[in-house]
Formats: structure tokens, sequence, C-alpha cells
């Protein structure tokens, strides 16, 4: 019944006609013929898939790409890297080319490749979800998770303790510097506020695990010997002696936690000082071609929310600084004295009256409050900071519109009695260093250019006519 077939470890895998010209699968089913000289092989509709050389050691496929090798008993076929794919006891030059045998079928090696290279990808997908997005998440929630282990294990382990505060450690530096939170945020979509979350629920378990490393290093350093006292900790904590100074840090303790929450968080809250930018706050500070300098003129000593105001716009700053590297560098200036308020007020900053409370009475202070942000010789002025949860929109805004090549247009309004552009000579030194300057006129009924950002009706002398109300309203 002709020839049969084995793989590598003598399963039958096909069989050959006695005359050699027909081959068949296992199960006896026709899937291919040979030609009579045994060097071209076709499939069970007589398209070629297949070639062997003269001398019957290589074997092709249908387009004389080497697909595999024939050794020299031709008892034994191996893939074109040599691994054995097919075996026999007997040999035949014809069987080398069989279409459906994996070490020569077109493209068949190749699809062995590919799923090696499909397997690889995976894993490596795998790999980068588990270091680029489950470890930056633990990292950031190691307080949490080293205090539930802690926990889980029924004992307050000093590895497990000292972890969680490790942990504290690390998202107070990340607040500051964005390293894991700017990651998660702009590479997988993470939400600024499950960020939010995040620092909040690690900062109560990170004091939580401070609080238990001091409690547990008391109570080995000074152990309670009074027995006669209820077997109660907290009575115990109580009428032991010498033990005022632990009642009191277990005091102080949960003092100093709600003073951050109410005093330090917010602040942080407000500015963000976890330092999260929008993506396209990133990639605009990223694709700087040149150096942006901020300058802040901010009074300081100013009672809250004014104090909060400005932790936070030092926050959002160093957000910035941290993305765009040397290409943005800020200064704090406090315009103190008639030389520093002299030189708020040249840049475009005014001062405002605060309200202040000393020795019990209400009081005016006079105050700067401002920023100003300039990019090759143009400038940007913020002359009151009074809104910190728009900032990043804003400040990134002001940086687009001086880094932006193309200067956006200015109309003044004419033919209603308005003067004329050219007598207006500081608007246009002020104007004409950020924006296009032109005259517009909407006479006979001709329309606002569409390239206009902004139209000026400047100390008109005449009644407008219907028809150029009409036209400004659009």
């Amino acid at each position: 019944m002709g020839e049969t077939r084995y793989d590598k470890n003598w399963d039958i895998t096909g069989h050959l006609s006695d005359d050699g010209k027909k081959v068949y699968d296992k199960d006896w089913n026709l899937i291919g013929h040979i030609s009579d000289d045994g060097k071209t092989l076709f499939d069970k509709d007589w398209t070629p898939t297949g070639h062997v050389s003269d001398d019957g050691k290589i074997i092709y496929d249908k387009d004389w790409n080497v697909t595999g090798h024939v050794s020299d008993d031709g008892k034994t076929i191996y893939s074109k890297h040599w691994d054995v794919v097919e075996r026999s006891h007997e040999p035949s030059r014809a069987w080398y080319s069989r279409p459906h045998t994996r070490s020569y079928s077109s493209g068949s090696s190749d699809s062995g490749w590919a799923g090696w290279l499909i397997g690889a990808i995976i894993v490596l997908a795998i790999l980068y979800f588990i270091f680029a997005f489950l470890v930056p998440i633990a990292i950031l929630n190691l307080a949490a998770i080293s205090l539930i282990a802690a926990f889980a294990r029924k004992e307050e382990s000093r590895f497990y303790l000292l972890m969680s505060l490790t942990g504290l450690v690390y998202l107070v530096l990340d607040t500051q510097f964005g390293w894991l939170s700017n990651h998660l945020v702009e590479n997988f979509g993470v939400s600024k506020q499950t960020i939010d979350y995040i620092f909040y629920g690690n900062v109560v378990t990170g004091l939580s695990s401070t609080f238990f490393m001091i409690k547990r290093w008391l109570e080995a350093s000074h152990p309670i010997s009074d027995t006669k006292l209820p077997d109660y900790t907290w009575k115990k904590l109580l009428y032991a002696p010498k033990r005022g100074w632990y009642v009191a840090l277990l005091l102080i303790v949960p003092a100093a936690a709600l003073y951050l929450l109410h005093n330090g968080l917010p602040s942080i809250v407000i500015g963000r000082a976890h330092s999260t930018l929008a993506k396209v706050s990133t990639n605009l500070m990223k694709n700087l071609d040149n150096q942006v300098t901020v300058r802040t003129f901010f009074t300081e000593d100013l009672p809250a929310p004014y104090s909060n105001n400005r932790r936070a716009l030092l926050d959002r700053l160093n957000t910035y600084k941290a993305c765009a590297g040397a290409n943005l560098q800020f200064e704090v200036i406090d315009p103190t004295g008639p030389k520093g308020e002299k030189e708020a007020q040249q840049n475009g900053i005014m001062p405002v009256q605060v309200q202040v409370e000393k020795n019990g009475k209400v009081e005016l202070k006079r105050a700067y409050m401002g920023m100003v942000i300039s990019y090759e010789g143009k400038n940007e002025v913020f002359p009151v900071i009074q809104n910190p949860s728009s900032l990043e929109y804003d400040i990134t805004k002001a940086i687009r519109r001086l880094t932006s090549r193309i200067r956006e247009k200015i109309g003044f309004l004419s033919g209603h009695g308005e003067p004329a552009l050219s007598e207006l000579s500081r608007v246009q030194q002020l104007l004409s260093k950020q924006y296009q300057l032109t005259t517009i006129d909407i006479s006979r009924g001709k329309p606002v250019p569409a390239d206009i950002s902004a139209l000026i009706v400047m100390a008109p002398t005449q009644r407008f006519p219907e028809t150029d109300k009409y036209q400004i309203d659009q």
C-alpha cells in the first residue's frame, strides 16, 4: 500500500501511493500529486506547490524559496533551519516535496516562525502591561497594600510597616514630580480623580502605619508592669505612670493628620500637586523650540485663601518645569518695597486690596498676585491669579499663543467716527508684538473677515446702521 511517513516522534503523518505519484494524508485522503520525474509537486487540483533539487537534497516552495533539506539517505526531512520534521523507513525523493508537509510546503516554515512571533508579541504585551501599568499602580498604593498585608498576617510586622511608610514617602515625592502619576494619566488614560483617590487613601494608611510603628516602639521601650489594671489597652494607657507624653502623642498624631487634611491637602488639590498635566499641555511643553520664562509677582505671608493660590501656582509651575526641562524657567518675586512694586507694575501687574486679620481686627493690605509669561520678546500678563482650578488651561493657552508662528488678527472698526489706527501709536506699540492689526470697514454690508480673532470698536461718534449692527453681531 505504498510508503508511510512519520513525524519526528514517529507518529504517522501520511502515505505515498505504490507508483509514487499520489500523496495522501494519514487517513488516506488525496491531498496532492507528484510529477513523473519527481521534481515537481502539485496539490490535488494539480496546482504547483513545490520543487526538489536535481540531487534531491534541497526542497523549495513554488517560488523556489528554500523550505527544507533531505538527509543523504533520504529517510529524514528537515526544515530550512535543519529541525527534524518527518522520517521514513525507506527513502523516497518524490515524497520530499509533499504539499502538506510542514518542512517544505509554501510558507509553512514561515508560518511556524509567525506563530513564535505572535507568541513573543503577546508575552511582551503582557510584560509591558505588568511593568508599565500594574507595577506603577502597586507602587502608588504601596502604603495601603503593606498595611493590609500586616493585618492579614495578624501581626504588626515591622517590615510591612516600614514598607507602608516607604510608600507614603514616595507618594509625597510623586505629588511634587509626578513620576508615575503622569505616566498613568498620559499613557493609560487614568483619570486625575482616580489619582486623587489613590493619594488620599494612601496618605491615611501611611499615617496609620506611622502611628503603629510609634506604638510598637513605645510598648517595647516602656512596657506596662501594673498587672492590677484592667486588661484594656486604653485604660492601661491612661492609668500607667509616666505616660502623659504618650497620651499627648496619641492626640498629636490625629491632630497633625487633621491639620494636614484641612490645610495642606486642599492646596494640593487646588494646585494639582500630584503633577498631572493634560496630554495637550505635555505635548506643548515637550515640543518647545525656545525657552519660556515665567515671572510670578506674589506677595508673601498672605492669609488663606490667597496663600493657597500662591502654593497652587508654584506647584503647577513645577509641573510644567518637570515636563519642559530647560525650556521653561520661572522666577518667584516678592514685590516688597518701592523697587519691587515698580517692577511688578512695569510688567502689567497692579496691586489689589485683600482683607487680613491682625490683632483681632480686619485690615486691608496691598498685595500683588500676578504672573507674566515671556517668549521671544512677547508677553502674556495675568494681573491677578484668582481661580487656581483653571491654571493649567490658562497657562497652556498663553504659552500656545506665544509660541505660535501664526499671529492672530485684531480688527479696528472704522466708518463711524472711530480714531484711525495710525492715531493709536501706543496701542499699536503694545499689541503689534503679538497680533496683526488691521482696519475693518463693514459699510455697504461688507462682512467682518473670517480671520479676525477680535474686533475693537473704539470711541465711535456716529450711529450704527442696522446693517452694520447685524455684521458685528455675526
